[in-house]
């Protein structure tokens, strides 16, 4: 698992996950800030079942101030927020 003492020994202050974006999931309890990059759909490899759960979680995940920021340059978050 991710040990999060190792990353702050590191001098880790901030992460960055994405492409998929469902892989930022793995940070949501280490309590380090991080960016999400959503270059690609966030449902991106995932079964539809795991997509739908997903698409419901993923406001929540990046609603965090101070913890959680999403990026975003593509034309597919547009089209799948609509």
């Amino acid at each position: 698992g991710l040990h999060v003492p190792a990353f702050r020994a590191l001098g880790v202050g901030l992460l960055l996950c994405g492409h998929p974006l469902f892989w930022c999931r793995l940070y949501e309890d280490l309590g380090i800030p991080f960016l999400g990059i959503y270059d690609q759909p966030h449902t991106l490899f995932l079964t539809e079942e795991t997509a739908d759960v997903w698409t419901g979680q993923l406001p929540q995940l990046f609603g965090q101030p101070g913890l959680a920021m999403l990026i975003a340059w593509t034309p597919f978050a547009a089209l799948q927020a609509a």
